[in-house]
């Protein structure tokens, strides 16, 4: 009687490694900042600057819903210049002033100041 072939063998499952899970980076951080003022006139030339940790990658100027980046210029480091324009009577007075940094992952942190446009 002739040998019977035995089945080819099933390759051996490869077990999936485990992932390490992302480390969570640290929350960002503003360590300091300045605006050369804060009551604001149409043609006003408006300068600032923030130290922030390492990992904030962008920070945002929010007044009222207005929308201004800063220019990063170095690690941790942002300026911005900017000239107010001109704007409706109406919208004169009172505002807030929202200064957000945000690391890549998306995570925020905001400090906030008066000021009016005046």
């Amino acid at each position: 009687m002739a040998p019977t072939a035995k089945p080819p063998a099933k390759p051996a499952k490869k077990h999936a490694e485990p992932k390490p899970k992302p480390t969570a980076t640290p929350a960002p951080r503003i360590l300091s900042y300045s605006l050369s003022e804060t009551n604001f006139h149409p043609g006003d030339r408006v300068y600032g600057s923030a130290k922030t940790t390492f990992n904030v990658a962008s920070i945002e100027v929010r007044i009222d819903g207005y929308s201004i980046s800063m220019d990063k210029v170095g690690p941790g480091r942002f300026t911005l210049s900017y000239t107010v324009p001109n704007y409706p009577f109406f919208v004169r007075g009172p505002i807030s002033i929202l200064v957000i940094a945000r690391n890549t992952q998306g995570a925020a942190t905001t400090e906030t100041l008066s000021g009016a446009l005046e």
